[in-house]
């Protein structure tokens, strides 16, 4: 999961995020490993907020392993 801005450092000197994006997609090549922006498209910043808004709607996915 590629954040848009971890609000806990500064934003000077990073790449932008398309840019990182397509890094994480050259450098993730195992077939299991799937580069996504889903923090950007649900407006967060932090894990905990992120899994608030995903586990509901992946519910039989949350409890395996």
């Amino acid at each position: 999961m590629v954040a848009p801005q971890n609000p806990l450092k500064s934003s000077r000197g990073m790449a932008p995020f398309e840019e990182r994006v397509k890094a994480a997609i050259a450098v993730a090549r195992h077939p299991r490993i799937r580069v996504s922006d889903v923090e950007r498209r649900l407006g967060t910043q932090h894990t905990a907020d992120t899994l608030a808004m995903l586990i509901p709607r992946f519910p039989s996915t949350a409890s395996s392993g």
